[in-house]
């Protein structure tokens, strides 16, 4: 943009001088500005520069739509835990791309499918029947894909006191190789904010198969770290001995929501993984 405009100065050596501006929107949308000016004064030109930042007003509703946003995302083979300078998505929970440390992970030829968001602090989906990059670009069928969760980074996390997390959404959950339709997952989480311990028991149902996968103590009994910008990671164990991980973070204001993605092994023992996502809200 550029323009034009009068200059008034209140020393009065400037009552009607011309002004001259120019500038630029930048960043993710146009979360940035820049400016440049000439000002035409009695005692010669004034020139300088400026730079400005919006201000994010968060969405109440539906997923996330404004950077910074801690992700998660797991194709059950490998998984990605970063936090997104940038990113594209709308508050449908359908989600593009998003930038990380001079990497991405990105949707090209898949499509979002199990898409959600709540209260404006978390936002799911997953990348399915077609091609998406997570650690190198790959091709997924309807029954498999990529599993993303974003979330606002938590603030003023309680110090003290318990909280319980009930179910607010979920991809249905899915076997690397495609081979079964994709299942259904339930689950709560605990967290102990005075010990910083975070817990979860879960159940997904998928093919013949049900599963029960939790952390040791499961919700009831949080054992998992929980660090203080409220991110976790852990193990935890499958129906049947299968092994396990899950990782998430606190979001919102005190900690009001969750993210929460997992991956485990599927019966029998084999290369493939059962992984998903799912958002929690505190009761």
């Amino acid at each position: 943009f550029s323009g034009s405009g009068t200059v008034f100065a209140q020393s009065g050596l400037c009552g009607g001088c011309d002004g001259q501006v120019s500038g630029f929107l930048a960043g993710d949308a146009g979360r940035y500005a820049g400016l440049s000016y000439i000002l035409s004064t009695q005692l010669g030109l004034v020139s300088g520069a400026a730079a400005f930042t919006r201000d994010v007003v968060r969405a109440t509703t539906g997923a996330p739509v404004d950077a910074p946003v801690l992700f998660n995302a797991t194709d059950g083979n490998r998984s990605v835990r970063e936090t997104a300078t940038t990113f594209t998505a709308q508050s449908s929970g359908s989600a593009d791309r998003f930038n990380y440390g001079g990497s991405s992970i990105q949707r090209s030829g898949a499509g979002n499918v199990d898409s959600g968001g709540v209260a404006g602090q978390v936002g799911w989906t997953r990348w399915a029947s077609g091609t998406a990059s997570l650690d190198g670009t790959l091709s997924y069928n309807a029954n498999n894909g990529v599993h993303v969760i974003w979330g606002v980074p938590v603030t003023a996390m309680p110090t003290s006191g318990a909280a319980t997390y009930s179910l607010a959404g979920a991809t249905r959950p899915t076997i690397s190789n495609g081979s079964l339709a994709p299942g259904t997952f339930t689950g709560s989480l605990g967290v102990d904010f005075a010990a910083l311990r975070v817990g979860w028991t879960t159940q997904v149902v998928i093919g013949p198969d049900t599963y029960a996968f939790t952390s040791s103590g499961g919700a009831a009994a949080p054992s998992v770290a929980l660090l203080a910008n409220g991110t976790f990671f852990g193990g935890g164990s499958a129906t049947g001995g299968r092994d396990g991980e899950a990782s998430g973070f606190l979001t919102g204001p005190g900690g009001s929501h969750a993210g929460f993605s997992y991956r485990f092994e599927a019966v029998p023992r084999t290369i493939n993984y059962i992984s998903g996502v799912a958002a929690f809200t505190k009761n």
